[in-house]
């Protein structure tokens, strides 16, 4: 999360500096930054840049005058000084090694953006306290105020302790670079952050027990880092917090109680790390939650059925943790969910009934839960579901025919299972359907014309199943197919030549077959088929010179 990559807007409400430096200083200053670019050969911005010449005369330079504290209310106490430097797509190349930010004490404007800058951060930021606009994206490098926004922009080094200086900060956004180290404790000094993201960098250490001192913390993202430890129990106390993300670090913990304090929390992401223990019953006061992800993690025990609190979840994943138990039935309260993922954890019970009430759900990833029993025919509820996994359970019985009512659907994957009978012919109404997973099953039955409805496949895979009959013409329809799988079954009859038609078909399995004939001369049409199986049944004829070079088993 974070502002607009190209808005970084500075204000610094610091104390003036006690001294003035002279044009000269500030000129020189300058000049040898100039002279430190890698490459000088097209400073078109910078040529005007001439010693014995004022920086107030120089391209992107811009002065003005005022009167130092010391000195009297004469017009000749009157001194240029440099107030903004703007020099944006200037195509310079370099680091900000010699910009020694001392010399510009009065400087409110600094646009560096879109040039090829990079390296880390001068010391010398702290100094820029009159600073209200920086902007160095789409570069490689920072500065301070109430708002510091250098997302994306190639800083790298660690994150100065000088940064604590900037009493005034508001907000910092160091999200997407290349800083390492630890997180300087000197950031507890900035009680008026209200916004701190320093995600996706390679940020090590723990997290300083210094960020507890921050009270005023809406956002707290330090996801995507290599941060370990525990979370100090500081953190909890941070009441005005509506996001915190801590995904994706290494951090050993587990949640306490106390984070039943924050009340205001919107969402709470700690996916990816080693947190153990179990979801506290006060999870429950979190009545403003709206994303909940502790997926990939190992927490262990139920999930508490106050969870059925939390009315206003949208999100609501704890895929790949050590969670037993059955679903409770006070998830069904939460209606306003879209993406429910409890996947890769030991149910160990049939397919909720409370799960149908959820029909707002456009994800349900139920996969590799031990679940048994049957499909429920209110599946058919959930007319907005986009994604459906299934996959690696117990499931037996039919596909009820209500899965046509699904017509929203993208992907389904009931593969390792033991499914059986037919496809239902309501099925073939699912022409939103780009992924089918079905294999290892215990399925049956003819293939239709129908399976040609579904224009929009791209992975279509019933291998180790028991279906029959021929395979359909009508698979050419599916031109944008990529993936064919259809082996471990009992179709009888030729390849359809139709399938030359699928000119995107980088996979093709019909192994383990009755089926017979020639091999169609259109197999040939498929300039990306990679990977060719047709092995183990009784089919005739020679393709080696008809094909470019491909695995192919016969």
């Amino acid at each position: 999360m974070g502002l607009p990559a190209f808005e970084i807007l500075l204000v610094l409400l610091l104390a003036l500096p006690n001294h003035l430096s002279c044009a000269h200083s500030t000129a020189d200053m300058l000049l040898q930054w100039k002279c430190s670019m890698y490459d000088t050969t097209s400073l078109g911005c910078l040529e005007t840049w001439i010693y014995g010449t004022s920086p107030c005369n120089w391209t992107g330079v811009t002065c003005s005058a005022m009167v130092p504290h010391d000195h009297g209310h004469g017009r000749s106490d009157v001194v240029q000084v440099v107030k903004n430097i703007s020099l944006a797509e200037c195509f310079l190349q370099g680091t900000l090694d010699m910009l020694d930010f001392s010399y510009l004490p009065e400087l409110s404007f600094l646009d560096l953006s879109s040039n090829y800058l990079s390296g880390s951060l001068p010391a010398s930021i702290g100094n820029l306290s009159k600073l209200n606009y920086l902007n160095l994206s789409h570069s490689s490098v920072l500065t301070e105020a109430q708002v510091i926004f250098l997302a994306e922009s190639s800083l790298s080094g660690h994150i100065p302790e000088t940064l604590g200086m900037l009493v005034y900060l508001q907000k910092l956004d160091l999200r997407g670079n290349k800083f390492s180290g630890l997180i300087p404790s000197s950031l507890g000094n900035l009680t008026g952050l209200d916004y701190m993201d320093l995600s996706s960098n390679s940020l090590s250490g723990h997290i300083p027990h210094e960020i507890g001192m921050m009270q005023g913390l809406t956002l707290l993202d330090l996801s995507s880092n290599s941060i370990g430890g525990s979370i100090p129990g500081i953190i909890w106390n941070l009441t005005r917090l509506v996001l915190l993300d801590l995904s994706s670090n290494r951090i050993v913990d587990s949640i306490p109680p106390s984070i039943g304090n924050l009340r205001r929390l919107e969402s709470f992401n700690v996916t990816n790390n080693k947190i153990t223990g179990s979801i506290p019953l006060r999870i429950s006061n979190l009545t403003m939650l709206k994303s909940f992800d502790l997926s990939f993690n190992h927490i262990v025990g139920p999930i508490p059925p106050s969870i059925g609190n939390l009315r206003r979840l949208v999100s609501f994943s704890f895929a790949n943790n050590e969670i037993t138990g059955s679903i409770p039935v006070s998830i069904s309260n939460l209606t306003r969910l879209e993406l429910f993922d409890p996947s890769s954890n030991q149910i160990a019970a049939s397919i909720s009934q409370c799960i149908m009430n959820l029909t707002r759900l456009e994800i349900l990833d139920l996969s590799n839960c031990q679940l048994n029993g049957t499909i429920p025919r209110s599946i058919g509820n959930l007319s907005r579901l986009k994604f459906f996994n299934l996959s690696s359970n117990q499931i037996t019985g039919f596909i009820p025919e209500s899965i046509g009512k699904l017509t929203r659907l993208e992907l389904l994957d009931f593969s390792n299972n033991k499914i059986n009978g037919c496809i239902p012919s309501t099925f073939w109404n699912l022409t939103s359907l780009t992924t089918i997973a079905l294999y290892s099953n215990q399925m049956n039955g003819l293939l239709p014309p129908e399976i040609g409805s579904l224009f929009n496949l791209s992975y279509l895979d019933l291998s180790s199943n028991q279906f029959r009959g021929s395979i359909p013409s009508q698979i050419g329809n599916s031109l944008g197919l990529s993936i064919l799988r259809m082996s471990d079954n009992i179709l009888i009859g030729p390849i359809p030549k139709e399938i030359g038609n699928c000119s995107k078909l980088y996979e093709m399995d019909l192994s383990r077959n009755n089926l017979s004939g020639a091999i169609p001369e259109t197999l040939a049409h498929l300039h990306q088929l990679h990977i060719l199986n047709l092995s183990f049944n009784s089919l005739s004829g020679r393709f080696e010179d008809t094909f470019t070079p491909l695995d192919y088993t016969m």
